[in-house]
């Protein structure tokens, strides 16, 4: 008490201000240091979670392109009569559509581009985007150096060769010297000539792609060997390989734009387009009733699948540990206010005011959540370069993994909103003791009085409640994930290695990209250890995959072609990825009008009876026989159904009805099974190509079990990091609730003190106080549980093979919580057990 007067009447004396605020909050963190610091842990780690997150969701969600009036910019999509959607359109109608309207500023076409870039004996692979004449002057972009591709570089088909750089690759190849400026660029072996650098920071308009260099779209059919000719390119219009982007005009809204633009798109399908294709009554009807939505476009174009609902619920994830360390953090300062009730009312007696001693108070509490949000920045880099290991090579090299200004911003905003509200509740109650408590010598017991004693189970309560949201989650997403792990693939992954080369891109005309596919087998099949070597046109788990319509014999489809997924690939695929044969047989390098089917493919068109023999049908005189029939194998990814596919050799000729889908056997995915272990050939395999071709770049280099891993990526990224979201805020809740526990026993010593006195038995005493946290338990379980149903079904999209309503989840989050806050009570409840009674009549 003493001391307390001494201390106050200390404060009185000094003038008031700021400066005298902090340097008493420093004075309490030095007295209090363990307090303190917890706070500041607490912090560090919840908001550097949060940020984190947010700096992840703002990177993929939110964040505009890094050009003028962002707003301003629109994408086309394509809807037909049926309501099916599309993103992509034809050249031809790229330049109608530009030439009629009159309500955008601009109109842009543009699609990414794979390329090959030789820098001197080094050849690499990088992406770019084929863009037309208009597209930097629609983004509103000034060159960094130089000049950037405008209409006059887009006159006629492979007429202007020139190539303008990213601020990246002009910064790591060319030192950023100024004198690249009319340099030649072999680009996918065609000579280009650098006319300027993009400005800094723009690396194009595809999420998850940093162009690395922009070429004229008109350049395409020489870039892109496997689209053979410009007619193909930039003649057919159903040839749809092109995205629109446009810039509405100051003062046009959205909805003016769409009604010029539709008006103008009906003219041109009516006028143009269904002629073309001998349309007329109600086929014609029909066909005109598709239009163009105008879709928000200061993002850019492109998605990562699954990443608007996996991030906004890790961001919601995130926001429930952030509201547990708030929550901790005003239960902590609550047992710091009740201390220190009795100097409160000393100093309101000496006169100060209680506004004063508020801001004291919130100034004390500022003083650890600042130091807490700032060190939640590094937690926030740590926990993004955790993070990244766990994304693709593809998408994160798309992705700017730092905490951006925008996280900092979120983190400061975070860290004074959880001062406040930590704080506010707790300094209002201590400023408001009244001083007749301090001269009663009872102050510190007046915070714990019934009512605030209610406020810290509450809070306590609360905490349970959002640990047992975050387990029930995290358990679902592992079951999930478990499912997804016991997915049949039928393809034998371990001990198998792939990677991709694109000779085409090169300068190899077909008939020597044939030949190097055989010389890489042969090498590939000399090293140490390779049991089977194969290639693919279509490379399997990476998400892509191509679709045709034929039509099968003997099976009824009303006129109409069938759908079903082809890929090219040489003989020795299904061997080599041990994929059982059913049926039949499969083919070899010298065949070329034979087929393979899936099981998937027999059953969809009633071919399980009499499948070999059969025929694919293109046309009258194109047909492919089925010699033929595999197990169902994955195509395009882990979770997807195994679609309807066929299998045709990787060699084509004129003669070959699929000789329109050469562009598949321009780039070539190698398979090769090792009897060793698989990681061993990773350093091997870019050496035996360079043995052939030293020029020739090696991509997507992975073992086949990396791949399927990354198939599955966003369910294994959020997995994780709820799963250590989860552990994180139990951890918090077990803190939060140990420090209610400990304090209530240390103001309730006299009480039970005189009940051991008095033959209260020690394991009464237990049981008193384990009650209390079983209510607590029982309250912050049951509310936790109803809460997690509620974000369960936001989830339910991400789930595989179970409900959201899973009980197992929901019992063993439960479960799990009841031994935690068990474990977080016994030591309370033991000191309960064991205090003295001499030692309570200290109170009086």
């Amino acid at each position: 008490m003493a001391r307390d007067l001494r201390a106050a009447r200390h404060v009185a004396r000094r003038h008031g201000g700021i400066v005298s605020h902090l340097e008493n909050a420093l004075r309490q963190f030095a007295r209090r240091p363990g307090l303190s610091l917890t706070v500041i842990v607490m912090l560090a780690l919840g908001l550097g979670a949060a940020t984190a997150i947010f700096s992840l969701f703002h990177e993929v969600l939110i964040r505009p392109l890094p050009v003028p009036q962002p707003d301003r910019l629109v994408n086309f999509a394509y809807v037909d009569a049926e309501g099916e959607t599309g993103d992509a359109t034809s050249y031809p109608m790229f330049r109608d559509l530009q030439a009629g309207q009159s309500v955008f500023s601009g109109v842009a076409a543009h699609t990414p581009l794979a390329a090959s870039v030789s820098f001197g004996d080094e050849a690499v692979r990088v992406s770019g985007e084929l863009v037309s004449g208009s597209y930097f002057q629609v983004l509103g972009l000034d060159a960094a150096l130089g000049r950037l591709i405008g209409p006059q570089d887009e006159p006629r088909i492979d007429e202007s060769a020139v190539v303008v750089l990213s601020h990246d690759l002009w910064r790591a190849r060319f030192g950023g010297r100024p004198d690249v400026l009319g340099r030649p660029l072999a680009v996918n072996g065609v000579t280009l000539t650098i006319i300027g650098v993009a400005p800094e920071r723009f690396t194009g308009s595809w999420l998850g792609v940093r162009a690395q260099l922009f070429v004229p779209v008109t350049m395409r059919a020489r870039l892109e060997p496997g689209f053979t000719t410009g007619a193909v390119v930039f003649e057919n219009r159903g040839f749809s390989t092109l995205f629109l982007t446009a810039r509405l005009r100051n003062g046009v809204g959205t909805e003016q734009a769409s009604v010029a633009l539709n008006t103008v798109y009906d003219g041109i399908r009516r006028e143009i387009e269904a002629p073309l294709r001998g349309l007329s009554g109600e086929d014609l009807q029909t066909f005109t009733r598709g239009r163009i939505d105008l879709l928000p476009g200061q993002r850019g174009w492109g998605s990562i699948e699954g990443a608007d609902r996996s991030l906004t619920l890790l961001l919601a994830l995130t926001l429930l540990v952030a509201a547990i360390v708030c929550v901790n953090v005003a239960n902590l300062l609550f047992t710091r206010g009740a201390s220190r009730t009795a100097e409160m009312a000393v100093r309101a007696s000496l006169g100060a005011s209680r506004g004063r001693l508020l801001v004291q108070l919130l100034t004390e509490s500022a003083v650890p959540a600042v130091i807490g949000g700032i060190l939640s920045l590094p937690v926030a880099a740590a926990t993004l370069a955790l993070i990244e290991p766990m994304l693709p090579p593809r998408f994160a090299d798309g992705l700017s993994m730092s905490v951006s200004s925008s996280a900092v911003s979120f983190a400061a905003f975070a860290t004074i909103a959880t001062a406040l509200l930590a704080a506010l509740a707790p300094a209002l109650r201590v400023s408001s003791t009244g001083p007749a408590l301090a001269m009663k010598g009872d102050g510190s017991r007046a915070l714990g009085a019934q009512g605030a004693a209610r406020i810290r189970s509450g809070l306590a309560a609360a905490q349970i409640s959002f640990s047992m949201v975050l387990l029930v989650l995290a358990g679902l997403l592992a079951q999930s994930l478990a499912n997804v792990a016991r997915i049949d693939l039928g393809i034998d992954v371990d001990s198998l290695v792939s990677f991709s080369v694109s000779p085409r891109s090169n300068g190899y005309s077909p008939e020597r990209t044939a030949a190097l596919y055989d010389l890489l087998e042969e090498g590939l099949s000399a090293l140490p250890g390779v049991a089977g070597v194969s290639s693919a046109g279509i490379p399997l788990l990476r998400g892509g995959g191509m679709g045709t319509g034929v039509f099968v014999e003997g099976f009824e489809s009303a006129g109409e072609p069938v759908s079903a997924s082809i890929n090219l690939v040489d003989g020795d695929f299904f061997e080599t990825l041990s994929i059982d044969l059913r049926e039949g047989r499969t083919f070899t390098a010298a065949e070329s009008r034979v087929a393979v089917v899936n099981e998937r493919f027999a059953r969809a068109y009633g071919l399980q009876d009499g499948a070999i023999g059969k025929h694919i049908i293109f046309d009258e005189n194109n047909r492919l026989e089925i010699v033929g029939v595999v197990a169902d194998a994955a195509y395009s990814d882990v979770k997807s159904d195994v679609p309807a596919q066929y299998f045709v050799p990787r060699t084509l000729d004129a003669s070959n009805p699929l000789s329109l889908f050469s562009f598949l056997a321009s780039s070539a995915t190698f398979y090769v099974r090792t009897s060793i272990e698989a990681d061993g050939l990773l350093a091997a395999i870019p050496r035996a190509v360079a043995s052939v071709d030293a020029t020739l770049p090696v991509s997507n280099l992975i073992t086949l079990r990396r791949q399927a891993q990354e198939s599955i990526f966003v369910d294994r990224l959020v997995t994780m990091l709820s799963a250590s979201f989860a552990a994180l805020a139990t951890l918090l809740a077990a803190v939060g609730l140990y420090s209610v526990l400990a304090y209530g026993i240390a103001q309730r010593t006299r009480e039970l003190g005189l009940r051991l006195a008095l033959g209260a038995e020690p394991a009464e005493l237990r049981a008193m106080v384990l009650r209390q946290v079983a209510r607590l338990a029982g309250v912050g379980i049951v509310a936790g549980a109803i809460a997690a149903l509620g974000f369960a079904r936001l989830a339910e999209s991400l789930l595989y093979g179970l409900s959201a309503f899973d009980p197992r989840a929901l019992t063993a989050a439960a479960v799990v919580l009841s031994l935690v806050v068990l474990g977080a009570a016994y030591l309370p409840a033991r000191r309960a057990s064991r205090i003295a009674p001499l030692e309570a009549l200290r109170y009086e």
